[in-house]
């Protein structure tokens, strides 16, 4: 079962999902840092399917026992936000299979509750409403 789900940016900024299972994550994870550029290498790539996609990009990458993860001398500060526009999501227009980047204010924060998916796994859920600070 994988349970660890982010995705990764490629060099020229773009994401893509990448997961890995709990057998690998402690020893993959304690490579990886947020904001610090890293070369991966030896993992498995395949299609993106599912109903919700946590990138638009057509394939996903997933970490297994022969990944390798190194120092890369790449430096880039961009943070690679493609932030979507709050009219845009009110419209309708955006896939809403696919998560996207957006920056607001949290109202109306509900409780945390613990609720049951399709296969009888069990999931937190988080209701709130996000406005626009714009």
């Amino acid at each position: 079962m994988k349970d660890v789900v982010e995705y990764m940016e490629l060099s020229y900024g773009t994401k893509i999902h990448a997961s890995c299972k709990k057998t690998y994550i402690g020893e993959l994870g304690k490579h990886l840092r947020v904001g610090v550029w890293r070369n991966i290498d030896r993992f498995s790539v395949s299609a993106a399917g599912g109903a919700f996609k946590p990138t638009n990009h057509k394939y996903r990458i997933a970490f297994n026992g022969n990944t390798k993860i190194t120092e890369s001398f790449h430096r880039d500060d961009n943070m690679f936000l493609n932030l979507v526009d709050f009219k845009i999501i009110e419209s309708g227009d955006q896939d809403s299979n696919i998560l996207i980047d957006v920056i607001g204010q949290v109202q109306d924060l509900g409780d945390l509750e613990t609720i049951w998916c399709n296969g009888g796994k069990q999931r937190k859920k988080l209701e709130f409403t996000l406005v626009d600070i714009t």
